[in-house]
C-alpha cells in the first residue's frame, strides 16, 4: 500500500541521514587519533586504538537499529492522537493527547458555581452577559492560525497545515480531496482566498461559496472558489423561495453525498438558529465547524449540547466587539472520534 511505501521511503531517509551523520562522527575521530598518535607511546596507542574500536562499534549498531526503532516508538505514541482524531492529528504524543482529554472530561459549560444551577437560563436575554458565563473553549490547537487576515470575516481554523495533509490521505484510500462550504460570504471572500494561498497551488481545495442576497458579478473568483445564488434554509419550514435550500438540498445538489467537509463556515445573520440540526441530518461529514452565532436565543443551549453529542470540542471562542458589542460570538468547533471522550 502506497502508506507502507511512503513509510519504508522515511525511514530509509532517516537511515541515510544517519549513515552521513555517523561518518562525519568517524572522520572526526580519525583527525584526533592521528594527532594522538604523533605524540604518544606504544602502550596509549594500543589503549587508544582499543577504545576508537569500541566507539566504532557503538555507533554502528546505533546507526543500525536507532532510526528505525525511534519511529517505531513515535509512531506507537503518536497512534492513539490519530486514531481518535479521526486522522487529524499525526504528531501528538500520548502523554498530551491524554491530558487534552482531562480537559474535556473535566469541563465547565456553565457557570453553575458562581451563577447556581440554573446559570446556564440566567441572562439570555442579555447575550453579552450569557456568553460570559457559558460554553467556553475546552480544546485547544497548537497551530491555529486566524485566515483572511484581521477583522470581521476572517475566521480562526484549527491547525490548517493538517487539512492539506489529512485531505490527501484521505484520497489515497479512495475519499475525496479538501472541500470546504461556506454560508454568508456576502461579496467578502478574504477568508476563502487566504484559504486557498495558505493551502499553495500544489494543493488546491474546492470550496463552494453561497450567497442568496448579494451579486459576485463584479467579485473575480480565483479557480476553485464557486458560488452558488441560494441560503440555508430550515428544512422542516421550507418555502417557495428560489434563492434557498435546506443543507441537505444543497449537499444532494451538488452530488456531494457522503463526502468529508474539511471546514464548513456559517455566518448567515441568525439562520444558524434554524438549521443546525440539519446539519447533522444530511450524508456528509463535517471536520471543522467555524460559526458566528447571534445572540441568545432560547435554542442557544440546545445548539451547544447538539454538537457535543455529535463529538465536537470548542477551539476557539471570539466575541464580536466591534459591531455587536459581544452579542455575537466566533466559535470553533473540530469533530473528534467518540472514543475520545471515553
Amino acid at each position: 500500500p502506497k502508506h507502507k511505501r511512503a513509510h519504508n521511503i522515511n525511514v530509509a531517509s532517516l537511515n541515510l541521514k544517519g549513515i552521513i551523520r555517523q561518518q562525519m562522527v568517524l572522520d572526526n575521530i580519525r583527525k584526533v587519533i592521528t594527532t594522538l598518535n604523533s605524540g604518544v607511546g606504544a602502550h596509549d596507542r594500543r589503549l587508544i586504538l582499543v577504545v576508537g574500536t569500541f566507539v566504532l562499534s557503538c555507533l554502528c549498531v546505533y546507526n543500525i537499529l536507532t532510526p528505525k526503532s525511534l519511529g517505531l516508538i513515535r509512531q506507537s505514541d503518536y497512534a492513539l492522537a490519530k486514531t481518535q482524531s479521526l486522522g487529524f492529528f499525526d504528531n501528538i504524543s500520548r502523554k498530551d493527547w491524554d491530558l487534552m482529554r482531562k480537559r474535556v472530561r473535566e469541563r465547565q459549560n456553565h457557570n453553575d458555581k458562581i451563577l447556581g444551577q440554573r446559570s446556564k437560563v440566567l441572562w439570555m436575554e442579555v447575550p453579552n452577559a450569557w456568553y460570559q458565563n457559558n460554553w467556553e473553549p475546552d480544546f485547544s490547537c497548537k497551530h491555529e492560525r486566524r485566515i483572511g487576515g484581521l477583522g470581521d470575516g476572517p475566521k480562526w481554523v484549527c491547525d490548517p497545515h493538517r487539512i492539506v495533509r489529512a485531505s490527501q490521505e484521505r484520497q489515497e484510500k479512495g475519499g475525496n480531496g479538501c472541500l470546504v462550504y461556506s454560508f454568508g460570504s456576502y461579496g467578502d471572500i478574504r477568508f476563502e482566498q487566504s484559504l486557498l494561498e495558505f493551502f499553495g497551488p500544489d494543493h488546491p481545495c474546492e470550496i463552494h461559496v453561497f450567497d442568496s442576497d448579494f451579486s459576485y458579478a463584479d467579485v473575480k473568483l480565483p479557480p476553485h472558489i464557486i458560488h452558488h445564488t441560494w441560503g440555508l434554509e430550515n428544512s422542516m419550514e421550507a418555502s417557495n423561495k428560489r434563492n434557498f435550500m435546506s443543507f441537505q438540498e444543497t449537499v444532494e445538489s451538488l452530488g456531494h453525498r457522503n463526502r468529508v467537509i474539511d471546514i464548513l463556515k456559517v455566518d448567515c445573520e441568525k439562520c444558524e438558529w434554524d438549521t443546525y440540526k440539519d446539519w447533522f441530518d444530511a450524508p456528509v461529514t463535517f471536520m471543522q465547524l467555524l460559526v458566528e452565532v447571534h445572540g441568545s436565543p432560547p435554542v442557544a443551549n440546545d445548539f451547544f449540547e447538539t454538537l457535543q453529542r455529535h463529538n465536537f470540542v470548542t477551539f476557539h471562542k471570539e466575541a464580536n466587539t466591534h459591531f455587536a458589542a459581544g452579542r455575537c460570538q466566533e466559535y470553533a468547533f473540530l469533530k473528534l472520534s467518540p472514543d475520545f471522550f471515553s
